[in-house]
């Protein structure tokens, strides 16, 4: 900002903004400005709400496999290789000049021994990656494809399924521009316990020629609980085990011999044909088809969207997820995307449950060649057109709380998932995205864009990644920075220019714990208290700078992990300071108050208390966020089972969806000027608690909801910041980040002063 003015016009009047709330100078240009801010609250007026989005990062909207990993990273096969999305938004891909076999990933197999591996079937073979524990960081990486050289029956793979013995069995289909279908049969192989060494490799080839394999043009593998290997082909079901094999037809009970996907649960095998859907109960018994029990849906007995299914999910409660897809010389057409509740019983459809979701509901495209269920009432649909993510709330079959996470494009943000929100100083607010952070300068007019201005730092200025977990902004005006790969504190010299900035950066090999920066804290002394980990390790941080930001020799280090102190685990997700030297510590594992008797680099007059499910009123020990109110009272968000809340006196309460709350898995909270309670939710928006002053009575409770696709652009909320103006600022999983604010500003003009020299 930049102020002017003719010394003999020394009472020229001037608008402009304070940098800070408390009415504190601001010099400028070299003039001291007595000008300020005013704050008058307004009421609700109009819509008091304002959005902000920007970029994803997805390889290609053209998807056709996905795979959700057990840390939670979404792998997405495109043609044009594979993206992975983390679950703090940040995006990655992989084609065949990182070592892919080739671009177009029609499946995606992860190791079920070795969780840095995952296999793809591409159009240039048979690919192994082992990504050295950090999808991430490619330097890590080591490759290899198996093609047709090496003993692959064809490189046009699939399908790939991994059998108990460790065999991967590679399915082989190719379509050429008129849409015909070819295949070329099965390959195993077997790595001898060397998957990067090919000299021991030993391969066997099923083809319709030289086995009871049906037929060439192979669709999906699936390995079941007894080790039955499940093959869907254009032209019948096969199972096959100890040399064995049994073909199952139309004339068996499939609907249609042309079967595209299978899933087992239980023991109920769920058939994906051209012609609906079957099911076959006693698979168990794979060769022995006289116990079998079938039962076909499809359009005219059922719910189900379109005959010709594509594919197969189950969720937590035991539902099926059936998606549509056809692909013909036009091009491909769908239904969309079924869900079926058999209330228990696959093979009786008089209590059955369907819901159908389009485009209309919000899906990309109609045509959903893929899905993936996720625990949280997540699902994930790769179409032809992009990825689509729904989160249905508290039932699928329920519309109103359903949200449907789109991507949309400005130059604003660095990134369009924002998961955490800092106050820079009045008026000028933080954002942590997935691919960096960004500084707004909004004028004091929070609803009016055009007079904004962004500032954007990313991994190419010096950040330790784009992926930005946690902000907190020192005394000093210093902003930390919070990523996956570890830690930076940014100096702009509270300017908007690059050029006189200076920045630090910490990893697991300069003092920090664990790489992952999950929450940042700054005490009264300036010291950052330092929440980091995952689920492979972690800790908690106490540190102080010293004098100089770029010297690492007056810091001050004090280390917390369950090996040297009472945290009761190592992934420390969340940080709360309280007066008394008291700080609270949320993990995956239960939450901790520490009392550091004002010494926290000396660990023995430390006192620890510790709440799990088993020695306190929690109701679940994953804590991703606390927050303190008014009076004192200790707020917890939960992974699952809602809020709890830690009364002053002692006791515990617990606020769920059946008290107002509008969903139960809850990721942040914050406590707004007028002691209210904000709860931001994994899918279903924010619930506004107003407890009148009784925590302990129900009764008098008041809730408000913000729902996604109504007030917010996307239900899964990250992070809830109040500045100090009172506005609150929210950031969403794919959805930007939204200003709540009923505040009006008035600005007073009065003269700037001339500073002596």
């Amino acid at each position: 900002m930049k102020s002017k003015y003719q010394p003999k016009l020394i009472n020229l009047l001037i608008c402009v903004i304070l940098l800070c709330s408390t009415g504190n100078s601001a010099v400028l240009a070299g003039t001291k400005s007595y000008a300020r801010s005013e704050l008058t609250d307004a009421g609700e007026v109009g819509n008091p709400w304002s959005h902000f989005s920007a970029l994803d990062g997805l390889a290609s909207n053209s998807v056709f496999a996905l795979d959700v990993a057990a840390d939670g990273k979404l792998w997405v096969g495109t043609n044009s290789g594979v993206s992975i999305l983390a679950p703090d938004n940040s995006w990655l891909t992989l084609t065949d000049a990182d070592g892919l076999g080739g671009n177009i990933v029609s499946d995606i197999a992860p190791d079920p021994t070795n969780a840095q591996r995952h296999w793809f079937a591409t159009d240039g073979g048979g690919t192994l990656l082992d990504d050295g524990g950090n999808a991430f960081d490619k330097n890590n990486d080591t490759w290899i494809t198996f093609g047709k050289s090496d003993g692959l029956v064809e490189r046009y793979v699939s399908t790939i399924a991994i059998d108990a013995s460790a065999n991967i069995w590679f399915g082989t289909n190719f379509f050429d521009n008129e849409a015909n279908e070819s295949g070329y049969g099965i390959s195993v192989l077997n790595l001898n316990g060397t998957p990067f060494t090919k000299t021991d490799d030993s391969w066997t080839t099923y083809t319709s020629s030289n086995s009871n394999l049906s037929n060439n043009v192979i669709h999906k593998i699936l390995v079941d609980k007894q080790g039955v290997i499940w093959i869907a082909t254009q032209s019948g079901l096969n199972a096959y085990s100890n040399g064995i094999w049994t073909t199952y037809f139309s004339t068996d009970g499939l609907a249609s011999n042309n079967v595209t996907n299978l899933l087992a649960v239980g023991n109920v095998l769920w058939v994906g044909t051209k012609n609906g859907i079957s099911v076959l109960s006693g698979s168990d018994t794979a060769h022995n088809k006289t116990d079998d029990q079938w039962m076909t849906y499809n359009q005219s007995n059922s719910g189900l969207a379109d005959n010709d299914t594509a594919g197969l999910a189950v969720d937590g409660n035991g539902r099926i997820w059936i998606s549509t897809d056809q692909t013909t010389n036009n091009g491909e057409a769908g239904a969309g995307v079924s869900v079926l509740d058999s209330a228990g019983t696959p093979l009786n459809h008089l209590d059955d449950s369907w819901k159908t979701f389009t485009t209309a509901s919000g899906l990309a495209d109609n045509a959903v060649r893929t899905l993936a269920t996720l625990a949280d009432n997540g699902v994930w649909f790769g179409t032809q057109a992009g990825l689509s993510h729904l989160n249905y709330g508290s039932s699928p079959y329920s519309a109103s709380d359903d949200r449907w996470i789109t991507h949309t494009s400005t130059n604003q943000l660095a990134g369009n998932s924002v998961y955490t929100i800092a106050e820079a100083d009045i008026h000028m607010t933080w954002f942590g995205t997935d691919q960096g952070v960004s500084l707004l300068n909004d004028a004091a007019t929070p609803h009016a864009k055009q007079d904004d201005s962004w500032v954007n730092y990313t991994a190419t200025d010096g950040l330790a990644a784009g992926s930005v977990r946690a902000l907190a902004v020192d005394s000093k005006g210093r902003l930390w920075i919070g990523t996956a790969a570890g830690l930076t504190v940014l100096d702009t010299k509270r300017t908007a220019t690059k050029k006189d900035d200076s920045l630090i950066t910490y990893t697991s090999s300069t003092g920090l714990a664990h790489d992952q920066v999950n929450d940042i804290v700054i005490d009264s002394t300036g010291r950052a208290w330092i929440a980091c980990g995952s689920y492979f390790g972690g800790g908690l941080h106490a540190l102080d700078l010293g004098v100089g930001l770029t010297n690492r020799n007056d810091d001050s280090w004090s280390t917390f992990t369950p090996l040297n102190s009472s945290l009761p685990a190592p992934y420390a997700t969340a940080l709360v300071l309280m007066p008394g030297n008291n700080i609270w510590v949320g993990t995956n594992n239960g939450a901790a108050r520490l009392n550091d008797a004002g010494s926290p680099f000396n660990k023995a007059d430390d006192i620890w208390t510790i709440f799990t499910t088993s020695n306190s009123g929690l109701l679940y020990n994953s804590v991703r966020d606390i927050t303190v109110d008014r009076a004192g009272n200790v707020w917890f968000g939960l992974a699952l089972e809602g809020i709890n809340a830690y009364a002053i006196d002692g006791t515990w309460l617990n606020f769920k969806q059946a008290d107002g709350l509008v969903y139960d898995a809850v990721h942040t909270v914050n406590v707004d000027r007028a002691g209210n309670l904000w709860f931001g939710t994994d899918g279903g928006g924010i619930s506004l608690l107003n407890y009148a002053g009784t925590l302990g009575d129900k009764a008098d409770d008041s809730w408000t909801t913000y729902k996604p696709g109504e007030t917010l652009p996307s239900g899964n909320i990250r992070t809830i910041m109040v500045d100090s103006w009172g506005q609150i600022w929210v950031g969403m999983f794919g959805g930007g980040a939204s200003v709540y604010s009923t505040q009006t500003f008035s600005q007073l003009y009065l003269p700037l002063i001339a500073r002596g020299r």
